[in-house]
């Protein structure tokens, strides 16, 4: 896809072989809810039960081409079909005052560029304008302050699991995707 050989793939993912191609390539990629798109064609030959952890998803340039995708990856195996009918809701967020974004442009344990944490900061302003909610900049706690008896608030926490990136949930259909500096 980062070669401009293919617009859009299909890849399976259990402990990020989706969602980390996606973040290091500056591509798109989704992780769909575990059963959302059957796995034949992409599992082993033959092979009809799934794996009890693994989803496949699709990978592509844009957020838009993932809706599509998965659009057509998504609905029961023809197993399954007689059983299930997959309906997905319409997206509830249609404009970016409907999002809340987390920003960490600060990591103690590891050091980000002045470059990249400038343009954090500049897609942060960006969406703010836009009116999208944006939280105060968020610092992981060092390994120190982890190991004290006061830890830090799970608000703080949960999104300190964030690397030096802005996760930015943008919907069609695709009900997550991750806005990326390139």
């Amino acid at each position: 896809i980062c070669a401009g050989l293919s617009g859009i793939e299909v890849g399976s993912d259990i402990a990020s072989s989706i969602r980390n191609p996606a973040i290091y390539t500056g591509i798109y990629g989704h992780k769909p809810t575990y059963g959302i798109c059957p796995p034949r064609g992409h599992a082993v030959r033959d092979r009809i039960s799934p794996d009890d952890i693994n989803v496949i998803g699709p990978l592509s340039r844009s957020a838009d081409d993932l809706d599509a995708a998965l659009m057509v990856m998504a609905g029961p195996d023809e197993i399954d079909s007689a059983g299930y009918k997959l309906a997905l809701p319409q997206p509830a967020k249609k404009s970016f005052k409907d999002f809340r974004v987390a920003v960490m442009l600060s990591d103690p344990t590891s050091e980000v560029d002045r470059e990249v944490l400038d343009s954090l900061q500049s897609l942060a302003d960006f969406l703010a304008k836009k009116k999208a909610k944006i939280t105060a900049p968020i610092t992981r706690p060092s390994a120190e302050e982890s190991k004290s008896p006061n830890p830090p608030s799970p608000a703080k926490r949960s999104a300190s699991a964030v690397p030096a990136r802005i996760t930015f949930v943008w919907t069609s259909r695709v009900q997550a995707s991750t806005s990326k500096m390139t």
